[in-house]
């Protein structure tokens, strides 16, 4: 559940403060002084009139990703903070909540580190001492740092810190039961989550409960406007979320107006760049850079700004590696690897960075590391290869590469060429003769064979000159099966119909080697119209004998009664084309029965079971109905589901139900392959591709991918 909620948070969340500062969360060095930190981050709040912490942590506006709007922190740190990055931390919440001061630190035993970033200076105090003296000293002494006139510090009750660690790990169904604290700070805090009288309660308890309630509020502060206007872009009101954010001066708001314009079809400046806008726009265009490369590059700037992030460093060892930086790409790397080093991409590409820097035995040590995490990654096997080939290691080399054939794709391949065309050494002639095999290059594998010929003798020349006369030779010949098209269940074509859904079956088989890359296109025509038409293409590692092609989907929707005939068109990499074409009678409309079952979905129940019945609209309604009239059932299975809209279900009528099947069928072959399992009542709750049954729009629209 508290994971559930962090996620629901993000997507929903506000931000805004009446006051110009904030508190984070001060971190706790061990477990048992996560009280204590939870306590005092309140005690400055609350005695500084700042932003309470649980309201700072989800009041950050959100940076639109292709997952969805997530906040700022979520993108560059992840999960938790350490105290190394406090500072980028307070920088970046002043930032993105637009106030001028921001607190944090980190509790450890007897003694509490707290840091101050108050517009661009820092300050830091650290003070010892025991229980309530610490607490008290520590909220004077912030207060003297900030220029406060000192008055008499009130401290929340020690009967306050389970409630306020469970809205630090965003809890706060379970906080809202808890028995109230004592003393006034710990009564107004149940309070304030229970029976909100602030604007601040009010829209914390709406962002992490009720969204839906978020716009009708009368919040007027910058950051909640962003927040307001992410909503509303999220339910498709884009006249009310432009306006929002033309009036809001945050200057985060401009940039998230530009990227809305963007994701709508519109396109962004040349070069844009919202590098003057402070770090959260510069965040935003960092994500952005990813889908659009010809935008001005924002990441080494990003990097500077935020040294600690894994975001930021990442989007900097890029840079690095795309200009041939190679001595600055290996120090971020190895910055990376201390931050992830379960992260196998950092592995591969800093042995690539020692390797340019002429370092051979570190690169082999590196993409070894790599090969321990995952032993069929594709690239660390040839790059490992290649290390060895560069090292005189020849027979390893060839066992290296033996092994990265078994388990790579042609696009993993043709990047092992480009690498291996660097090496200063006449063997790899023949390594690059057998890599070009795989990918149906013969005229190049051809050539390199030969040219290493003229060289190589011994053992090696007798596997060139036996490979030169498979390449010679090769051949591949496409033959469908006896049924290359089946219902999308897997059952044979008897007779088709309109609505029923098909799935492909082709095979290859051939002589010698697959000449990668291998296409597939395939056409419905019926009267000379075409009904449908696409391609496809094997991922997987070629195979002496051949290989089963990846199934499409297609859905008979515009035919009409009569011959229906599906032409296949195989293109091998050698220049070789087979056609091939097969004509269907097809008569009137499948039933929605009949649909179903040969999309392959399955309807299963709550053990799993698949739903049996000939009226399949009336069985999908009592399961429906079964399951949210048990309302214990339902907190189970949606915890945060409301009353309001558990009852609104139960109103369900036939028609609702063949309507949200129909909407399930329709995106088999789109966001559904043939032969999911779908739990009905699911679709009243998250059903794919449309808003939840209460009305509130999901944001998780993201960027364009």
């Amino acid at each position: 559940m508290k994971r559930f909620l962090l996620t629901f948070t993000l997507l929903v969340s506000t931000g805004h403060a009446q006051t110009s500062g904030a508190v984070g969360w001060l971190g706790a060095e061990k477990k048992t002084d996560e009280g204590l930190s939870a306590l005092l981050s309140h005690d400055l709040a609350v005695h500084l009139g700042f932003l309470k912490p649980f309201h700072t942590q989800v009041f950050t506006p959100p940076v639109m990703t292709p997952q969805g709007p997530l906040l700022p922190m979520e993108v560059l740190y992840g999960e938790g903070f350490s105290e190394v990055t406090l500072g980028e931390h307070l920088l970046v919440l002043q930032d993105a909540l637009g106030v001028d001061t921001v607190v944090g630190g980190v509790v450890s035993g007897n003694k509490v580190t707290v840091r101050v970033r108050q517009g661009k200076k820092e300050k830091t105090l650290t003070v010892t001492g025991q229980g309530d003296l610490l607490r008290t000293q520590t909220v004077e002494g912030v207060a003297r740092l900030l220029g406060l006139k000192p008055h008499k510090v009130e401290l929340t009750s020690n009967t306050a810190a389970p409630l306020l660690l469970d809205l630090k790990t965003f809890n706060i169904l379970e906080a809202q039961k808890r028995t109230i604290p004592e003393g006034k700070l710990g009564k107004g805090l149940l309070e304030g989550i229970t029976k909100p009288n602030t604007w601040q309660e009010r829209a914390y308890l709406a962002l992490m409960l009720k969204p839906g309630d978020l716009p009708g509020l009368d919040l007027s502060l910058p950051a909640l406007k962003v927040h307001q206007a992410v909503l509303l872009e999220g339910q498709g009101q884009t006249e009310k979320a432009d306006q929002l954010l033309a009036n809001t001066t945050l200057p985060f708001a401009k940039t998230l107006s530009e990227v809305f314009h963007w994701n709508r079809g519109g396109k962004l400046p040349a070069n844009w760049s919202p590098a003057d806008r402070g770090v959260t726009s510069q965040l935003q265009a960092a994500l952005i850079h990813a889908q659009l490369p010809s935008i001005k590059d924002t990441r080494r700037t990003l990097a500077s700004l935020t040294p600690n992030s894994e975001f930021s460093l990442r989007g900097l060892q890029g840079v690095q590696l795309q200009k041939a930086e190679w001595k600055g790409a290996k120090a971020t790397l190895e910055q990376l690897t201390d931050l992830n080093p379960k992260w196998l991409p950092y592995w591969t590409d800093l042995s690539w960075a020692n390797f340019k820097l002429g370092k051979s035995a570190e690169a082999l040590t590196t993409v070894k590391r790599a090969l321990t995490l995952d032993p069929q990654d594709a690239t660390s096997r040839y790059r490992l290869g290649l290390y060895q080939l560069a090292a005189g290691q020849e027979k390893e080399a060839e066992e290296s590469y033996g092994k990265a054939l078994q388990v790579s794709s042609a696009s993993d391949t043709r990047v092992a060429l480009k690498e291996l065309w660097t090496l200063q050494n006449p063997v790899k002639l023949y390594f690059h003769a057998v890599l070009d095999e795989q990918v149906g290059s013969y005229r190049h594998a051809s050539a390199d064979l030969k040219t290493y010929l003229k060289s190589a003798g011994g053992e090696q020349g007798e596997k060139a000159r036996d490979r030169l006369s498979r390449v010679v030779g090769a051949t591949c010949t496409p033959k469908l099966g006896e049924n290359p098209w089946t219902l999308g269940n897997g059952e044979k074509i008897t007779v088709l119909k309109r609505k029923l859904v098909l799935s492909s079956n082709w095979n290859v088989r051939c002589e010698g080697v697959l000449p990668l890359p291998l296409t597939f296109t395939y056409q419905f025509v019926q009267d000379g119209k075409v009904l449908a038409s696409g391609r496809a293409e094997p991922v997987q590692q070629p195979g002496l004998s051949g290989l089963k092609v990846p199934g499409v989907t297609v859905k008979l929707g515009e035919a009409r009664d009569g011959d229906l005939t599906v032409k296949l068109t195989s293109r091998g990499g050698d220049g070789q084309v087979f056609e091939f074409a097969e004509t269907y009678p097809l008569k009137g409309e499948a039933s929605l029965k009949e649909e179903v079952v040969s999309s392959g979905l399955h309807l299963i129940d709550e053990q799993g079971r698949d739903i049996q019945g000939e009226d399949i609209v009336q069985v999908l309604l009592e399961q429906v109905k079964r399951v949210f009239s048990d309302r214990e059932k339902v907190k189970k299975l949606y915890p945060e589901l409301r009353e309001q809209d558990r009852l609104e279900v139960l109103k369900v009528t036939p028609e609702g139900v063949e309507a949200r099947l129909r909407k399930l069928l329709s995106l088999v072959g789109d966001t559904l392959g043939a032969g999911s399992q779908v739990f009905f009542p699911d679709e009243f709750v998250t059903p794919l591709g449309r808003t939840p049954s209460g009305g509130e729009a999901s944001l998780n629209q993201g960027l364009k991918a």
